[in-house]
């Protein structure tokens, strides 16, 4: 007989007359909003063969009297709220074949195993289980996958782990467990994936070249040291491999050939220099090296991996220019070369990556303009250029026109030498005007208005009313305005470049000031004066300069 009211949004206790139901041989509750404990009186199901109670809101301790059900094969427990220890009278239950109680909150340690020699899944992970990992494991000789990850395990890995020859799925990642990788685990032949990252493993990699059915292998953040066997090159079914956040002297052997693999992780280690035997990774798609201790150069044969979207060699110790080769990584999304020592220009070979989105090459020694290509790259939502020695004005696309200030700040200067004083050819009260190089070489003025944009509404719209009405003037004595920039830092106006200043800055030179005729003196007066009758007569609705000093009266080369 059996009972299935699985997926139907139930709420409540599970009743305690269930136990009545003494031929029940199939129970499945799960997937509802049941909460309260498990009722003892399930433990006088004798008949019961499958019990599945996952994913409800069940609370309380695993009952002991759940020892009973010896005909039990399916005990599905996972994704509920249970706590306390797994019961020992769980493993009386021989004829068991899965058992998931993952995703609770049960604790103390994995009591011995019994002879639960059926058993061919067993999930404890993300629990609050302390302890040792039971040699006793290595006698589940019918065991294919093991998950005990995310605990609080501790201790040695055992080498009774080598006994369970079936196993395709080993997964011990996001514990406290030490000591080195038993070789045992090279006796897995079955093994498609190896999870052993985040824990305090030390010692070497011990040798998996005959795991040729591993997928997968996380070995990143442990103590490991020594070399990385060249026998990972026979792992010819290798799809993701992370070996990242390892902060050791940890080699990549010249001699490691992984061509004709699928890979999709990270191939890291603290190596000297990324070596050139990487352009066999040419179906690699995710890489990151991130962390470690590279020097050299960054190898142009990482543009050949040419399915690649995620590039990170961020905080490593790589120097000289970005190569020209980067710019094939056409469906490339991402790309981390920050906390380096980089320098040169950015190449414009950059703007390529026309699926890039984003891009962080903060904390370097790059230098140059930023390219104008840059314009092209509509895709690009995030950008990072702060800390470097670049200059000239920034791209306008969303990725820079949004930029966060310190995603910029801490250059030689982005537009105007970081607005440097020495760059500076007038002041006056509602602003200062700089002289800034466009990337394309040509030279324009840009006035820093005084006071942030603070977004409102009233204060926009009598800004854009200034603009609209100076965009309308055409006079020979009044610098042309080019464009305008309205943001949360700052903002600016972009007009003509006007080659010898203010008339402020001559005035105050002695040598210039007498070079200076009453002639020429009175043809500014007459300038200004034009200009002036000019916005008060000639436009509609007349404008007030409120603002005419010396610092602003700019000069040309005649």
């Amino acid at each position: 007989m059996e009972l299935q009211l699985c997926n139907n949004n139930l709420t409540g206790l599970i009743p305690q007359n269930i136990g009545n139901l003494k031929k029940l041989s199939v129970l499945y509750l799960f997937n509802n909003h049941l909460f309260g404990s498990i009722p003892k009186e399930i433990g006088n199901l004798k008949s019961l063969v499958e019990l599945c109670l996952y994913q409800n809101q069940l609370n309380g301790s695993i009952s002991a009297f759940l020892g009973d059900l010896t005909n039990l094969t399916f005990l599905y427990l996972y994704a509920n709220n249970l706590s306390g220890s797994i019961p020992k009278e769980i493993w009386n239950l021989k004829s068991l074949v899965k058992l998931p109680l993952s995703k609770n909150q049960l604790n103390g340690s994995i009591p011995s195993l019994g002879d639960l020699t059926n058993l061919t899944v067993l999930y404890l992970y993300t629990n609050n289980l302390s302890g040792s990992i039971p040699k006793e494991i290595g006698n589940l000789k019918s065991l294919v996958e093991l998950d005990l990850s995310e605990n609080q395990l501790n201790g040695s890995i055992p080498k009774s782990l080598g006994d369970l020859t079936d196993l395709t799925l080993l997964h011990l990642f996001s514990n406290n467990l030490s000591g080195s990788n038993p070789k045992e685990i090279g006796n897995l032949k079955s093994l498609a994936e190896l999870d052993l990252s985040k824990n305090q493993l030390n010692g070497s990699i011990p040798s998996l070249g005959d795991l040729t059915n591993l997928t997968i292998l996380y070995l990143y953040t442990n103590n490991l040291s020594g070399s990385i066997p060249k026998e990972i090159g026979n792992l010819k079914s290798l799809v993701k491999l992370d070996l990242a956040h390892i902060q050791l002297n940890v080699s990549i052997p010249k001699s490691l050939d992984l061509s004709e693999n699928q890979l999709n992780g990270s191939i890291p280690a603290s190596y000297d220099r990324i070596p050139s035997k990487l352009r066999s990774l040419i179906n690699l798609e995710y890489l990151d090296l991130s962390l470690n201790k590279f020097n050299g150069s960054i190898a142009g044969i990482l543009g050949d991996f040419l399915i690649l979207y995620h590039m990170n060699l961020s905080n490593n110790n790589l120097s000289q220019g970005i190569p020209l080769e980067l710019g094939k990584l056409v469906q490339l999304t991402e790309l981390y070369l920050s906390y380096n020592s980089l320098e040169g220009s950015i190449p414009p070979e950059i703007t390529k990556m026309k699926s890039l989105e984003m891009l962080n090459l903060s904390h370097n020694n790059l230098s140059g303009f930023v390219p104008s290509s840059f314009e092209g790259m509509h895709g690009l939502l995030y950008v990072d250029i702060s800390y470097n020695e670049l200059e000239g004005l920034l791209p306008n696309i969303r990725a820079f026109r949004e930029a966060l200030p310190e995603a910029l700040q801490g250059n030689k200067g982005l537009g105007t030498e970081d607005f440097d004083s020495i760059y500076c050819i007038g002041s006056g009260g509602h602003g200062t005007v700089y002289r800034a190089n466009l990337s394309c070489g040509d030279i324009v003025a840009v006035k820093k208005l005084n006071h942030l944009w603070d977004g409102e509404k009233n204060l926009e719209k009598g800004f854009l009313n200034e603009i609209r009405a100076l965009t309308e003037i055409r006079h020979q004595n009044i610098a042309k305005l080019y464009g305008f920039c309205l943001h949360h830092r700052h903002s600016f106006l972009v007009y003509e470049f006007l080659e010898r200043g203010s008339l402020a800055k001559i005035l105050s030179k002695d040598e210039e000031a007498k070079e200076m005729g009453w002639r020429r003196r009175v043809n500014i007066v007459n300038s200004v004066a034009h200009a002036l009758a000019y916005m008060h007569h000639d436009v509609m609705p007349p404008i007030v300069h409120q603002d005419i000093s010396s610092n602003n009266i700019l000069l040309d080369s005649e």
